[in-house]
């Protein structure tokens, strides 16, 4: 599916732990179309790893679907 894509993607997990990334680069060729990942399980990694504001880990939690999204929001603008 991803090897007929132009597209490159990456991966930030946190209770997953890897797992998503584990199983994507599981595919031969997947250096193809998958770039990396971020294992940010603690606040501290989401804050300086994924640039997500501590206001926005207060306001909801560390594994909040919030962070998630702002995460995602961060990245689509690079």
């Amino acid at each position: 599916m991803f090897e007929t894509s132009e597209k490159h993607y990456a991966t930030a997990e946190s209770l997953t732990g890897g797992k998503i990334a584990a199983t994507l680069v599981s595919v031969p060729g997947a250096s193809a179309y998958f770039k990396g990942s971020f294992v940010t399980y603690s606040a501290e990694a989401k804050k300086s790893l994924l640039r997500v504001s501590e206001e926005t880990i207060k306001n909801f939690t560390v594994v909040s679907k919030e962070v998630a999204k702002k995460w995602q929001l961060l990245q689509e603008k690079n």
